[in-house]
């Protein structure tokens, strides 16, 4: 949720980009719909949404610990995924090719390249 607002506070380096969020099913829709209200570049979209459909049209994958990022990767798709620390136990760290960043200067980072 902080790296949410992170990526909110700084709207203006994101908004060329449409971003499409797919809330996790236990999430809390009505506090991320509350953070991003005056976000034009982010659609938070249903949690029930088919992934794989999201997966094959978007050009980029973000998260955090998900089965979603290894099929991105699967099928060739640039994935970047947030960790907070990278000291932490890490369940994704066998897999290679997944970009970990821990903060919102790496993600501006990894967008630009």
């Amino acid at each position: 949720q902080q790296f949410i607002s992170e990526i909110n506070s700084q709207k203006d380096i994101y908004k060329s980009w449409k971003i499409l969020i797919k809330p996790h099913p236990n999430q809390d829709i009505k506090k991320l719909t509350r953070i991003l209200n005056d976000n034009e570049s982010i659609t938070i979209l249903s949690s029930t949404i088919d992934a794989n459909h999201l997966i094959y049209f978007s050009d980029l994958i973000f998260g955090f610990i998900s089965s979603f990022l290894i099929e991105a990767k699967i099928l060739g798709k640039k994935v970047i995924r947030f960790q907070s620390s990278i000291n932490h136990n890490d369940p994704l760290s066998h897999y290679s090719g997944l970009i970990k960043i821990n903060n919102v200067n790496q993600l501006t980072y990894e967008l630009s390249r």
